[in-house]
């Protein structure tokens, strides 16, 4: 009624309000923010606050006329955790808000995709599913390998006669190297471990070896004569 915010009124002598004891520096606009009047702000002192202390990204913060924050330019910028992704601040997800993306689209296995309190995608479901280029085998899910992970396989293991086996983005058994040192069954005939290769006989026959018949390979790259007579 008389403008003042707190205190205690009285009457004086003369049937007067005695306003001694009220404060009269209480008053929204007064440039002080009283906060035992549930004022958060007072003209252009914004107590400390900015946009991004209330966790907007950006924005300009203003004080309204009844001294609470007016957060209307703040907003237009956007916050983490109001459901919408700001990609230019730095969003990968908003609360439920994944953008359609999961585990399995970040290249894991298999696993549930949450959205961290930082709006940043939290992978620790997914990482226990592992996912090719961990350096870790997930036979489950095909891996041949991973990295420099090759489960103990080389070139030779894999029949080739030399090479270096490497791991192929994909994690299964890059043998490009290998192959230029091949293999019996690849068509082509190694002279130093091999006669023969598939149909590939070297252009031998039963006659040539001074016989009659059908001369084949064995699935060993050796000439198998069981045919001639």
């Amino acid at each position: 009624l008389l403008g003042l915010r707190g205190g205690t009124l009285a009457c004086d002598q003369y049937c007067r309000f005695d306003t001694t004891a009220c404060d009269e520096q209480a008053g929204c606009g007064d440039g002080t923010v009283q906060e035992n009047h549930d004022e958060t702000c007072d003209g252009d002192n914004l107590g400390g606050h900015t946009c991004q202390t209330m966790g907007y990204h950006g924005g300009t913060l203003a004080c309204r006329d009844d001294c609470t924050l007016d957060l209307t330019s703040c907003e237009a910028t956007g916050r983490c955790d109001d459901g919408i992704i700001q990609f230019l601040e730095f969003e990968e997800c908003d609360g439920d808000n994944l953008n359609g993306t999961s585990c399995a689209g970040l290249g894991y296995h298999s696993g549930e995709l949450v959205c961290g309190d930082d709006c940043r995608f939290d992978t620790t479901a997914c990482e226990a599913a592992g996912r090719c280029g961990d350096g870790i085998i997930q036979e489950a899910f095909a891996e041949q390998c991973d990295g420099a992970a090759l489960d103990g396989q080389t070139c030779v293991s894999l029949n080739y006669y030399g090479g270096q086996l490497t791991c192929g983005p994909a994690c299964t058994f890059d043998v490009t190297n290998c192959a230029l040192f091949g293999r019996c069954g690849d068509g082509l005939i190694q002279s130093a471990h091999e006669a023969c290769d598939g149909a590939n006989l070297n252009e031998l026959t039963c006659e040539s070896l001074g016989w009659t018949g059908t001369l084949a390979c064995s699935g060993t790259c050796i000439l198998d004569t069981t045919g001639c007579h």
